[in-house]
């Protein structure tokens, strides 16, 4: 069985400048995502209930995207 990563919930909401750790959590977050094949990396956005489904989320400042493959999730975890 082949290891992916799931890169869950940094999105601006939560990792952003002003909130805690945020650098540390991004650079942290980038040094595992450069470690797996980009065909193995899966980023999960929350969209909160109130959201409107045709505005695009935006991923924390900085986040390293090797992947299209991005998915929502309607509950946050």
């Amino acid at each position: 069985m082949a290891d992916y990563l799931l890169v869950v919930d940094m999105q601006s909401d939560y990792v952003a400048v002003g909130k805690a750790y945020h650098e540390e959590l991004t650079v942290a977050v980038n040094d595992k995502i450069a470690s797996y094949p980009s065909d193995r990396v899966i980023y999960i956005l929350n969209r909160f209930f109130w959201e409107r489904k045709d505005r695009r989320k935006k991923f924390a400042t900085g986040l390293l995207l090797v992947s299209s493959r991005i998915f929502e999730k309607r509950r946050a975890s």
